[in-house]
């Protein structure tokens, strides 16, 4: 797989090629950073494509993708759930994604 962003850190995680796995569905793991999210959003299966996670790969067979973000009350600190009071600033995202799903989780960064 042809990861020409190295900032969204794709990683697979599940499907063919992914030793103890091979059998299960394709899985992947990535980041969005903050400065990505509004393309995300505007066009998720390019976005992902571009990546490298497309249709040969198992991910949004049938052109379509959803995306969807968990509570929007608390951000990950990297060590616990805390209370966003950030607003709605765009944050870095964890993602996974497999078949026409992906599921992200905002990230919060201590200064």
């Amino acid at each position: 797989m042809a990861n020409n962003y190295p900032e969204s850190n794709v990683v697979k995680l599940a499907g063919p090629g992914v030793p103890g796995m091979e059998g299960d569905a394709p899985l992947y793991h990535y980041d969005v950073p903050p400065e990505d999210l509004t393309t995300l959003l505007a066009n998720p299966v390019k976005y992902l494509e571009q990546r490298g996670m497309g249709r040969e790969q198992g991910i949004a067979p049938d052109g379509r993708m959803d995306i969807v973000f968990t509570s929007p009350d608390r951000v990950w600190d990297g060590s616990q759930w805390i209370e966003d009071e950030g607003g709605i600033e765009p944050r870095h995202c964890c993602c996974y994604v497999t078949d026409s799903k992906s599921v992200c989780t905002p990230h919060h960064h201590k200064q």
